[in-house]
């Protein structure tokens, strides 16, 4: 009962509307960061066509995979503590109970076929089988109390699980 109590205390001095509110701005902010880079370019700097295949033969454009500012730098300083890497690849797996989940690491090869977006700075490397399910996603970076995480607004997207780990296509 003192666990619960004490639940009840911390939830008392917490004005509710507020914190709804704040967490609504925060995702209005997100988006427009996220809708700002798709128009103006993805925030490719390097003059490079969006969804180069790194072979160096592109056949279709494609929707580009946008980093907001501070997923770009987030990625900058793994990419700097790590000391060498050529980017963020992108990929999904299968798993949860709406069917996918983002995984993103560290890449130090781009394989034939793996097209190469250049987003403020940082290359975000997706294989061609991932990338009908990715493209035009734009990747940010969030915190939240002490969780730290990237979030995805991917336009592919049909369906969410609960839980927010998986997503339908």
């Amino acid at each position: 009962m003192d666990l619960i109590r004490q639940i009840q205390e911390f939830l008392s001095g917490i004005d509710l509307a507020q914190l709804v509110e704040r967490r609504w701005v925060r995702e209005v902010a997100r988006r427009q960061r996220c809708t700002t880079m798709q128009q103006t370019g993805g925030g490719i700097e390097d003059g490079l066509r969006p969804g180069r295949i790194a072979t160096g033969t592109n056949t279709e454009d494609r929707m580009s995979i946008t980093l907001s500012d501070t997923a770009a730098e987030r990625v900058r300083r793994f990419l700097d503590a790590r000391g060498y890497g050529l980017g963020l690849r992108l990929a999904v797996k299968k798993t949860g109970c709406s069917g996918f989940a983002y995984v993103v690491d560290l890449e130090d090869e781009i394989g034939d076929g793996d097209r190469v977006f250049e987003s403020n700075g940082v290359s975000v490397i997706v294989d061609p089988d991932t990338l009908p399910m990715v493209e035009g996603t734009c990747i940010d970076f969030a915190r939240e109390g002490l969780n730290e995480t990237f979030t995805y607004d991917n336009p592919n997207v049909k369906s969410l699980c609960g839980c927010g780990e998986s997503f339908g296509v």
